[in-house]
């Protein structure tokens, strides 16, 4: 009997040193104020970067899978890290219409040469959507560094500063007219309205001044920009030069010393007075004529011509 006391109370020693051991556990790994302790234990959980979806986050890498139609702004479509897909397009960029023609595709095909098919690209999302409510992204593409794939962290200029400074794209959202018929200085074209949102106020400088060295230095579709500014502004001159002849010596319209001859420049910019023209049925009468060339006056006998 002795013996098989023995063996029962050293079985229930055991099962209850063993139950004990299980609830004394949890009490060691609360701290003074009921906060789980981490001292001594090693965790196999592996946080996530961020909880927020990748569509959601601040800046993307994306794989390029193709062209959409470039209705204003260069565009792509992107494949994101978790496998959706976006189409984005490059913030404060459009198209130019100075040429009349092919200013779209000439876009398309330096998009094509800088981000082809299946290069990786750095997206950072800018403050707006795209053009005209769509459900564009509208931000900033970088290109990875030579021979390496794309990050989160944006490396060298953007794609929209190269176009811009390339001449291809006119800078928009607000526009910059850097003509020299505006009458404003250059800073205050630039800077007019400029974006108040990061990220596009820290891109704003960079993309002005990409705009300008095109603008000046009349790059691809900027130099027939620049070519109907130039004409514009000779014949802004030549208006200004045959008013002041026109308004005599005491520079006002409706005087004594008015001019009423009618002034022309050629196609060579030599400035002439037009001379009548005369029909067989005007009786000799064109010289009555009034306006500025129609009615075939050269010279009008009213004082107000």
């Amino acid at each position: 009997m002795s013996v098989r006391k023995w063996v029962y109370g050293g079985c229930a020693f055991a099962t209850i040193a063993m139950f004990g051991s299980c609830i004394n556990h949890a009490p060691d790994e609360v701290g003074a104020e009921g906060v789980t302790s981490t001292e001594g234990v090693t965790s196999t959980y592996s946080p996530q970067p961020t909880q927020t979806r990748t569509k959601y986050q601040d800046i993307w890498v994306g794989r390029v899978l193709s062209y959409p139609e470039i209705f204003s702004s260069p565009r792509l479509e992107i494949e994101l890290e978790d496998g959706t897909t976006r189409v984005i397009e490059a913030a404060h960029t459009r198209r130019l219409y100075c040429r009349g023609t092919g200013e779209l595709e000439a876009i398309g095909d330096r998009l094509r040469e800088l981000t082809p098919i299946g290069s990786t690209i750095t997206f950072v999302r800018g403050a707006s959507t795209g053009w005209f409510g769509s459900d564009d992204d509208a931000g900033f593409i970088h290109l990875p560094e030579n021979g390496r794939a794309a990050t989160v962290e944006p490396f060298g200029d953007s794609v929209n500063e190269m176009l811009l400074r390339e001449g291809r794209v006119d800078i928009a959202d607000p526009t910059v007219n850097l003509s020299v018929m505006t009458g404003k200085a250059l800073s205050a074209a630039q800077y007019e309205r400029a974006p108040n949102e990061s990220p596009n106020r820290e891109y704003w400088s960079a993309l002005v001044g990409a705009y300008t060295d095109a603008w000046d230095g009349r790059l691809n579709i900027q130099a027939d920009c620049r070519h109907a500014d130039d004409l514009a502004v000779v014949e802004r001159d030549q208006r200004d030069a045959i008013d002041r002849i026109r308004k005599g010596p005491d520079g006002l319209y409706g005087t004594e010393d008015d001019d009423h001859n009618f002034y022309e420049f050629d196609i060579d910019g030599n400035l002439s007075i037009k001379v009548p023209e005369y029909s067989s049925d005007s009786g000799g009468s064109g010289s009555s004529g009034g306006g500025w060339g129609s009615g075939g006056g050269g010279f009008c006998r009213s004082r107000w011509c």
